[in-house]
């Protein structure tokens, strides 16, 4: 008969704290993935959720988490059901109402991690209106407060589900009580060496700048990736893939692709626009490669062809890897101004313009 073994990812808290920190994807534990700590030769129990670093994650216990749970909630349409939201300078930016949750009590001393259905986004989702939400308890009474940004909503949902993952803050590990001493027998053999967690292999990286566009269909295997880039003018520090909510998303709430739909929830999340040259897995840039486009294009300078990516200044581009005429920005040292010359002839200067100022597609003349 044949035997299958399944074997949890384990090891002490240092090689943990070692992996974290060379791998710090890899160490992520997956949504659900159940992962081992030995303390002084005990077993401690951490669950993932496919976002939290490991060194973040509470300890685990046996009975110390509770299956997702399903719930409802219901939201009515019409201004008196939704309070006006303004910022700081009085600027209407939208609308909240705060619903309890049916059939649902949190239980005391945990916290509350809400992720809606893909029912719920398609319902909610338009070009007119998004919707993001969060949980409380007061006095035992579950509610979810949820945010629309756009158009007030008019229509009524009803019985729309939701699934609430409910985790004790902190389990105490209890303390294995200390053995009594046992006297020395002569000449007792040494214990063997525990094993030690091999380090795993090197990981592949790869190197990703410029402006990107997203094809119109894309695929929910992209690797997760922490790395810096611009979208709809926010600066975002984390892209991943959320398979239970089946949505891409950019940082830690904001909701970019529908996969359950396939559409994009706004057109200029598909422009992405890294914040300069970002070191990424191998994994994740031929992922990346695969569902998006670069955005370059050409222009001339004294009849040399050369590229550039979308809404790349001149300062950007003499330190790119595009620079391939060895261009610099050269200071005259008699008037101070600042132009585009070849660095083997400084006196040279390129009719560009502003430096700081976005490239254009154009034939730029060569002269004193």
């Amino acid at each position: 008969m044949a035997r299958y073994i399944t074997q949890l990812r384990r090891g002490t808290k240092e090689q943990w704290q070692d992996y974290e920190r060379t791998h710090p994807i890899e160490s992520k534990p997956l949504d659900g993935e159940l992962v081992v700590e030995f303390d002084n030769g005990v077993p401690r129990l951490k669950i993932g959720d496919g976002r939290t670093p490991y060194s973040e994650l509470p300890y685990m216990s046996v009975d110390s988490f509770i299956l997702p749970t399903p719930a409802t909630i219901n939201l009515l349409g019409g201004a008196e059901y939704w309070k006006e939201e303004y910022d700081d300078s009085n600027n209407l930016i939208g609308y909240t109402q705060v619903v309890e949750v049916k059939n649902y009590t949190i239980t005391p001393n945990s916290k509350v991690d809400i992720q809606l259905s893909p029912a719920m986004l398609s319902a909610f989702n338009s070009k007119d209106v998004s919707f993001t939400a969060v949980t409380d308890t007061v006095d035992g009474i579950t509610t979810v407060t949820v945010h629309a940004v756009g158009e007030m909503p008019q229509n009524t949902y009803e019985n729309i589900q939701v699934t609430i993952t409910e985790v004790t803050a902190e389990v105490q590990v209890p303390n294995v009580p200390e053995e009594p001493d046992i006297p020395t027998e002569p000449d007792t053999p040494d214990e063997p060496d525990v094993p030690v967690v091999p380090d795993e292999p090197e990981e592949e990286t790869a190197s990703v700048s410029g402006t990107w566009y997203f094809h119109e269909k894309i695929s929910d295997d992209l690797e997760g990736a922490v790395v810096s880039f611009i979208s709809d003018g926010i600066l975002y520090d984390y892209i991943h893939v959320d398979l239970d909510s089946e949505v891409l998303m950019y940082g830690d709430e904001e909701v970019a692709y529908d996969f359950y739909n396939d559409n994009w929830i706004e057109e200029a999340y598909r422009t992405i626009t890294f914040d300069g040259v970002q070191t990424v897995s191998k994994e994740f840039y031929d992922c990346f490669v695969a569902n998006a486009v670069q955005q370059t294009f050409t222009f001339t300078i004294a009849g040399t062809t050369y590229y550039a990516d979308v809404g790349m200044t001149w300062e950007q581009w003499v330190a790119s890897s595009y620079n391939t005429g060895g261009y610099i920005i050269y200071t005259d040292p008699y008037n101070g101004i600042k132009r585009l010359s070849p660095k083997s002839n400084t006196s040279l200067s390129v009719n560009c313009g502003e430096l700081g100022q976005p490239i254009v597609a154009d034939n730029y003349d060569l002269g004193k």
